[in-house]
């Protein structure tokens, strides 16, 4: 689905990279067809964003120590 590159990474660096994808559908979704997201839309991509960066930073981190 995402090409041959992704599978030669960790799936502790790829899963968040895939839970982006539920937020760029949603500002393509506001931005060519005028779709009007709720709040929780917001939210939810909120915590999609915060716990994808958190994850890419603890596993950055993690690469580092060892």
């Amino acid at each position: 689905m995402h090409g041959p590159r992704l599978a030669l990474v960790d799936v502790t660096v790829s899963q968040p990279v895939d839970f982006l994808q539920l937020v760029w559908s949603t500002l393509i979704g506001l931005a060519f067809f005028g779709e009007k997201p709720e709040i929780w839309i917001w939210a939810g991509a909120g915590i999609v964003v915060f716990s994808a960066t958190y994850i890419a930073r603890l596993e950055s981190k993690t690469t580092v120590a060892e």
